[in-house]
């Protein structure tokens, strides 16, 4: 057989081993690969040759690798049977080809370590990076954000992303301390596994990265059917429940649904069509915040050991950023509230006054209101008693407006209101109705008063009255309203206009 002719049977053969070994699975692959090697090693006929030489390690490193010291020995027998055929005078190179084949396996061996380690430490590293790539993101987007609707999101998406950590579905429930009830809050992915793929489609057409989908929260996005119902939910925590056994040991749970008694799992199957899901607990220094509910309705993957040990540092930050936003929403509160009224404060008045002027053309109506003879009231029954009188008077303003409207203790016995979108009667028919509200209902030792009554003096200002718009002059036309409203006898209501006229 001539060179050319064994060249092209050994390529022959080598794409029809490597065209059919995409249909085979690694083992199969790996015997054929050996067999290829005997074969190429049977037919070829340049005995002690360098390229026969060659061929036997080759042949020998390639019964090593494919079927590991099993394929190393089949490989020293076939050279050994044709040598003994072909060469019988030759047997002695054995001694030299069993040592050879010793230290081909041992080196091959330790090659096949090393680029396994090699592949195993990339592995990691990838993960790794992609890990902490995430979580990058996530605290990136976490830190622009003091909105806890917009903290879920970011949170539920991360979590659902296939460029995150690529589950299925989760949804969130948070405590309420006081009532020891859990209420659901934010979800995502379908609310049935046949929904999942086209959602997923979409995505995928859109080449969306997890920094597109962390910033996207508008309604299609958000699952609404999945949140109108995550939302309607609420669980009480009673102790033989796996939600109060997670949150109070703080470990994770994967519950095959069919193998548990728990009323909430079973609650939620049937809402969800569950049947394997992972609780997480978020908590943070002994404060439970909530738990992550986290399944694979549409591939029906399992959840693996190395999945969950992704979802812990997540379940911990989330927790903290929970824990984190309730301090700042307290301490924004506590900025922006008269802690004797619970009404909204000056400072909170002016941020309003400013959000509502950045909108095109604001209409609303300001009422100022002033407490007559208060000084007298306080002198007389004491600052305590005092006290209470502006408590009952902030809770009868605020009975008495809207929930588009605002309300607010501007200083000592003064408050201010904002009606939004009223007619200029509008907002003078509701000042009067306070009024006279005001005049008709008892205070304490109210009789001790001037008038034998607690009345108070109201002043009434609208955009539309105004020629100048800013914020600064709709507080002055409100405030020279009330000053009139004193100073043309008390207990009265005067809107301002141009003349200062009704």
């Amino acid at each position: 057989m001539s060179l050319l002719q064994w060249i092209i049977i050994v390529s022959t053969l080598a794409l029809a081993l490597n065209v059919g070994r995409f249909f085979l699975s690694q083992r199969s692959n790996r015997l054929l690969v050996f067999i290829f090697f005997s074969c190429s090693f049977l037919l070829f006929q340049g005995y002690q040759t360098d390229e026969y030489w060659l061929l036997i390690a080759l042949y020998l490193f390639a019964g090593m690798y494919t079927l590991d010291l099993p394929g190393l020995f089949i490989a020293i027998s076939l050279i050994f049977i044709q040598h003994l055929i072909y060469m019988p005078m030759s047997l002695i190179f054995f001694n030299y080809l069993i040592l050879s084949a010793v230290l081909i396996y041992f080196a091959g061996k330790r090659a096949n370590t090393y680029f396994n380690q090699l592949r195993e430490w990339k592995k990691k590293m990838y993960h790794n990076t992609k890990q902490l790539t995430i979580l990058k993101e996530i605290s990136s987007a976490i830190q622009q954000t003091d909105e806890l609707n917009r903290l879920l999101h970011i949170i539920v998406t991360t979590i659902t992303a296939g460029h995150g950590l690529g589950f299925n579905r989760c949804l969130v429930f948070l405590t309420d301390g006081q009532t020891n009830h859990m209420q659901g809050m934010m979800g995502i992915g379908p609310v049935r596994g046949e929904d999942g793929f086209d959602k997923w489609n979409d995505i995928a057409e859109k080449k969306y990265k997890l920094t597109d989908l962390l910033e996207r929260m508008d309604e299609e996005h958000i699952d609404p059917e999945l949140n109108d119902l995550v939302s309607s939910l609420t669980f009480k925590l009673d102790p033989n429940t796996l939600f109060h056994q997670a949150l109070t040991d703080g470990r994770d749970r994967l519950v095959r649904v069919r193998e548990t008694t728990d009323p909430i799992l079973h609650e939620l199957s049937d809402y969800f069509h569950m049947h394997e899901l992972l609780i997480v607990p978020m908590v943070y220094q002994n404060e439970k915040i909530g738990i992550l509910i986290i399944d694979n309705p549409v591939t029906h993957k399992k959840i693996t050991p190395e999945e969950i040990d992704n979802l812990i540092p997540l379940a911990l930050q989330t927790a903290i950023s929970i824990h984190q936003l309730a301090l700042y929403q307290n301490i924004k509160e506590m900025s922006e509230t008269d802690g004797l009224t619970k009404l909204k404060n000056q400072r909170s008045l002016k941020e309003d006054l400013k959000r509502i002027f950045s909108e095109k053309s604001p209409r609303f109506g300001m009422v100022m209101i002033d407490i007559d003879f208060f000084k007298h009231y306080n002198d007389t029954n004491g600052h305590l008693l005092g006290n209470v009188a502006l408590e009952q008077l902030a809770k009868l303003l605020k009975s008495r407006i809207r929930n588009i409207d605002q309300s607010y203790r501007f200083g000592g016995e003064e408050f201010v209101l904002i009606l939004m979108n009223v007619t200029v009667r509008e907002a003078y028919a509701m000042a009067e109705d306070i009024r006279k509200l005001v005049e008709q209902t008892a205070f304490p030792n109210e009789q001790a008063q001037p008038t034998n009554k607690l009345t108070i003096s109201v002043g009434v200002s609208h955009t539309e009255l105004i020629n100048q718009l800013t914020e600064e002059h709709v507080l002055n036309t409100s405030d020279e309203a009330l000053y009139k409203a004193k100073t043309t006898g008390k207990n009265r209501v005067v809107l301002y206009d141009k003349e200062m006229i009704m």
